[in-house]
């Protein structure tokens, strides 16, 4: 099964040194088409998810299903607590191993922010 990984981000203090470690995650998917999973990074504690609609509805699913099992494509999940949308929506929520975009119609981007 394909899946996704977050991208590190190093943010700085004033003297420029290494202050917070968080990760970045985008996609935007289309009519017809669901994301992979995005693996989260074992140090993340909090992360930030925002569905951005363009148009239609989506939804976002979260698992804590080991990382072996996401990879296998035999993972549980879990909807998000917004459930679907069609309206740019965010949610703040605690340490999961991977989020995956769940798009209902339209064109709808996800965002994750992860520290």
């Amino acid at each position: 099964m394909a899946f996704n990984t977050m991208v590190r981000e190093e943010n700085t203090d004033y003297k420029g040194r290494i202050d917070d470690d968080s990760y970045y995650y985008s996609e935007t998917k289309s009519a017809g088409t669901n994301g992979d999973p995005v693996i989260i990074p074992n140090t993340v504690k909090k992360i930030l998810t925002r569905l951005v609609i363009s148009s239609g509805s989506g939804s976002v699913e979260t698992s804590v299903s080991s990382k072996a099992l996401i990879k296998a494509g035999t993972a549980n999940w879990k909807a998000w607590t917004a459930g679907t949308v069609s309206i740019t929506t965010d949610d703040v929520g605690e340490r999961v191993n991977a989020v995956r975009l769940v798009r209902t119609t339209g064109t709808v981007l996800l965002e994750l922010n992860a520290y």
